[in-house]
């Protein structure tokens, strides 16, 4: 689990709020043209070249179970790198802020499982927001 000092990106995606430990963040860019590839999963938007890279770009709202809307003002393309020298972009429908959480508790066992994409929950001000597991999408 993360520690409190820890800094988060908030996030929107349809009507729901995630956050993304900051540390795994590359970098945070506006939606370029992307190229589709055919016989791609609905889940894989297609690739974008970034300053000479070749980017594969998932679409975050897709692979949720979520609408994601790539055409709006607001959505962004967050870059992931791993130790591995590996890009991953993900759409996101909105960036909110960069924040701290006063407290960061577990998944609830009930919650927990093969197929969870959260390492835990971010408790805030205005309610609770799921903490993202993004080592489960890179991989």
């Amino acid at each position: 689990m993360q520690t409190q000092a820890e800094q988060f990106v908030e996030i929107r995606i349809g009507a729901e709020k995630y956050a993304i430990t900051i540390f795994k963040i590359k970098e945070i860019i506006r939606i370029p043209r992307i190229t589709y590839v055919p016989g791609a999963d609905s889940q894989f938007k297609g690739i974008i070249n970034l300053r000479g890279d070749v980017l594969p770009v998932l679409d975050l709202g897709e692979t949720l179970g979520t609408r994601c809307d790539s055409e709006q003002k607001r959505s962004r393309i967050i870059v992931f790198q791993d130790e591995g020298k590996s890009l991953l972009g993900v759409i996101v429908d909105e960036v909110i802020k960069v924040t701290r959480y006063r407290e960061l508790r577990p998944l609830p066992a009930s919650a927990e499982g093969a197929n969870s994409r959260l390492s835990g929950i971010g408790v805030a001000e205005q309610g609770m927001v799921g903490i993202l597991d993004i080592d489960k999408f890179i991989s």
